[in-house]
């Protein structure tokens, strides 16, 4: 990851494991693109290759859907949260470990995590359980202690519409670079307002560097980059 970042003259910084960092950035309202540990496989993202953010603000969802994955409006987006938090939120203590059940929110949720509740007042939970060596976890803990809000955060898919979900590194620095995600944590922390011309360096790039997305030609996936 290091060899990575440096090889595309990207200013970083490295926090190791403070995870209360890219909490706070998530509480200051920024969207964060998290990549952590080895992918995982299946319907969801559950942890691994995900877009966290706010769910305290409606506003939140619909930059997402808008600007970060491009998709039409309506689309839901959905909460990843504690499992302590989740009577209160979805009105049972059931697990749903893998984001594929729909739960009716509760007058709480409806309040507090408006972002991840869909226009007919469902959302698809994640419980997450309290682990102090789960980063994942942490993080969610961390949100919660530093704002008095539930241990929920919205989590999508790391990726936008044009791409499968990101795999390796170098999928995840492109994607960051492509669009409007403010915060990349994957190992160190790469924030955007710390390089205010946002570019790679100048190198050829060669055919497979990048992944192209769906019907997409290398090519366009270098120029994409490029841009």
């Amino acid at each position: 990851m290091r060899a990575l970042l440096d090889g595309y003259g990207l200013a970083y910084r490295d926090h190791g494991d403070d995870l209360p960092t890219a909490a706070g950035h998530i509480a200051l309202g920024r969207t964060v693109g998290w990549f952590q540990g080895r992918m995982e496989a299946g319907p969801r993202t559950l942890g691994r290759r995900s877009i966290l953010a706010d769910p305290r603000h409606t506003q939140t969802r619909d930059h997402i859907n808008d600007r970060v994955k491009r998709r039409e409006s309506w689309r839901p987006l959905a909460p990843a949260l504690l499992e302590d938090a989740a009577p209160d939120l979805i009105g049972t203590a059931a697990p749903h470990p893998f984001m594929i059940v729909a739960r009716q929110a509760t007058g709480t949720a409806r309040k507090l995590i408006p972002a991840t509740v869909h226009t007919d007042s469902a959302l698809r939970p994640q419980p997450v359980a309290r682990d102090d060596t789960d980063p994942y976890a942490r993080l969610l803990a961390s949100f919660a202690e530093q704002t008095g809000r539930p241990p929920a955060l919205l989590n999508t898919s790391f990726n936008h519409e044009a791409e499968p979900i990101v795999c390796s590194p170098r999928d995840a620095v492109a994607t960051f670079a492509a669009g409007p995600l403010d915060v990349l944590a994957i190992g160190p922390f790469l924030d955007r307002k710390d390089r205010p011309k946002m570019t790679v360096r100048h190198e050829p790039l060669t055919a497979g560097t990048l992944r192209p997305g769906p019907g997409q030609h290398p090519q366009q996936a270098k120029d994409r980059f490029s841009r």
